[in-house]
């Protein structure tokens, strides 16, 4: 992730606090259902919204709504950033 796209990540994810917790979002992945509503978000969601934002790629043909924490361990993105954080 180059510095303008940390820079952007980082404006629209402190823009999201005090937003509400998606419950109904977690509730979907029981469900096996998108049921994103409204400004809301849980952790995972933020996270791929956020890259999305900035440009990065989390996961191919998959919606923030639809990641979940484990997904994101399994990018290759994160992979990435985490290397060039060791």
């Amino acid at each position: 992730m180059g510095v303008e796209q940390e820079r952007i990540f980082r404006e629209f994810v402190i823009n999201q606090v005090d937003k509400k917790y998606d419950y109904w979002g977690i509730f979907g992945f029981l469900r096996r259902k998108d049921l994103q509503r409204g400004e809301s978000w849980f952790c995972s969601e933020l996270f791929a919204a956020g890259c999305e934002k900035a440009g990065v790629t989390l996961l191919k043909n998959v919606r923030p709504s639809q990641v979940s924490p484990s997904m994101v361990t399994r990018s290759p993105i994160t992979a990435f950033i985490e290397a060039q954080l060791t």
